[in-house]
């Protein structure tokens, strides 16, 4: 009889933890999916965009273990047969690729020139290191994307990042 109530404890016990453990990784994906930095890249934009990014929303772990190293991916949709799109990211340090979650991530030349798939599909992300410093103030930095064609300038997204913490 005894060996039968413990046996059950601890199948309880065991559901129990594989139940939490699902619950926790489930929560991980979440929270790291939250703190990709997602924006579009349109080749038409008829003015700039403009995305906050403010630090104090970042997942607890985030914000006190690297708040300084955040994504940014750009998407977007071209006609086919664009030629000559560069993508520019200046304002901060920053390793640029192309890529998706499916690929590896191809670093992207000086000239920042990008190559568009087959559908039409611009990927672009950006990893950006800020100075651990900065991000004890409201103002940390200010960054911008530009998509190039031809080198002239057809669409403008600013980034301006900022931690609420600090008002």
């Amino acid at each position: 009889m005894v060996k039968a109530l413990n046996k059950k404890i601890v199948v309880l016990v065991v559901f129990l933890l594989a139940v939490a453990i699902t619950f926790f990784a489930g929560s991980y994906r979440n929270v790291n999916n939250q703190e990709r930095i997602r924006f579009s890249l349109n080749i038409n934009q008829k003015k700039d965009g403009i995305i906050v990014v403010d630090l104090a929303k970042q997942s607890v772990f985030k914000y006190y273990l690297q708040p300084n190293i955040l994504s940014f991916y750009g998407r977007g949709r071209v006609p086919v047969n664009t030629k000559n799109l560069r993508v520019k990211f200046t304002g901060l340090d920053n390793y640029a690729s192309q890529g998706s979650k499916k690929s590896v991530w191809t670093e992207l030349a000086d000239n920042g020139k990008v190559q568009i798939d087959n559908k039409g599909r611009l990927i672009v992300n950006w990893e950006v290191r800020l100075p651990r410093a900065s991000t004890r103030r409201y103002q940390v930095a200010e960054a911008k994307c530009e998509l190039l064609q031809h080198n002239k300038v057809v669409s403008v997204t600013k980034f301006n990042i900022i931690n609420s913490n600090y008002k």
